[in-house]
């Protein structure tokens, strides 16, 4: 009788991949801190990806369930995502230089997006993902865009919901700050935030090196994104303009589409400050 094997250790793009054996065919797992190729939260369960034998023990050998091509393609997926997570953060950070604010709950959801891309990337990714779900984060909690009143004015919330929302952004907003600052030891916090849903990260050892410190993106009345606005809007956002975004279309939508229009050149990078020293940036 041949010996079954629970737990199997694979090589994903120069990284530790661990497979375990489970009721539903089995799993994979990041064994530590850093980039993660498969999957954006360091799991990803491999049911529905291979028939498990029916009425009778699961021995296979566990290169006979992951193949690398099935490896690769997971990292692939997970390498499109990524990069679209980071793509419709840049442009709702754009669409808010713009004054074409989108409804705040689009917002927090693009933003929460590129947090949880950010945990599992390589340090480059990680500092485009979470300086754009910096600006995000900033612009819901500390502009005149999106106080309390006027959520409640314009977007039908109770008043005293508002207030809780806003409090639960500036948490968010405070967390990711803490990160940026390469600062992951209050775990405690950081699961009751729940920030991006990537409370995984915390479960496994922290780095040797440390984590990377990330610059503070600028923070500007503009958020330019280092391009010239061509445009000139109102400051305000009128009630048609919620209205419309949670209809799904937008009233300053150029070419008629239901989206807006920004080149990709536009996206590529967000300004950073000059220092790169956090404890030295007076945001607030």
């Amino acid at each position: 009788m041949s010996t079954v094997i629970n737990e199997y250790l694979f090589t994903l793009r120069g990284r530790p991949v661990l497979f375990k054996r489970s009721e539903f065919c089995g799993e994979l797992h990041a064994t530590e801190r850093g980039m993660c190729a498969f999957s954006p939260t360091g799991f990803h369960s491999l049911a529905g990806h291979a028939l498990i034998p029916i009425d009778q023990p699961d021995t296979r050998h566990p290169t006979e369930i992951v193949t690398q091509n099935l490896l690769e393609s997971l990292a692939a997926e997970n390498d499109r995502q990524r990069e679209a997570a980071l793509r419709e953060a840049r442009k709702t950070v754009r669409r808010c230089s713009r004054n074409r604010l989108p409804t705040p709950t689009s917002i927090i959801i693009d933003a929460d997006e590129a947090v949880l891309y950010g945990y599992f990337a390589t340090d480059a990714q990680r500092t485009e993902l979470w300086q754009a779900a910096y600006l995000l984060y900033h612009e819901l909690a500390e502009s005149d865009n999106y106080t309390p009143n006027k959520l409640a004015a314009t977007a039908h919330w109770d008043e005293e919901i508002c207030h809780h929302w806003m409090e639960h952004v500036r948490g968010r907003l405070a967390q990711l700050r803490r990160f940026m600052s390469g600062d992951f030891t209050i775990v405690e916090f950081s699961r009751s935030i729940h920030i991006g849903l990537g409370v995984g990260y915390f479960d496994l050892p922290p780095k040797p090196g440390g984590e990377p410190v990330i610059a503070i993106p600028t923070i500007a009345t503009a958020l330019t994104l280092g391009i010239e606005e061509p445009e000139s809007e109102s400051s305000t956002k009128s009630q048609i303009d919620y209205d419309a975004e949670e209809s799904g279309t937008d009233e300053t939508d150029d070419d008629g589409d239901g989206t807006d229009t920004i080149e990709e050149s536009e996206l590529d990078s967000i300004p950073i400050s000059e220092t790169p020293k956090i404890e030295q940036l007076r945001l607030f």
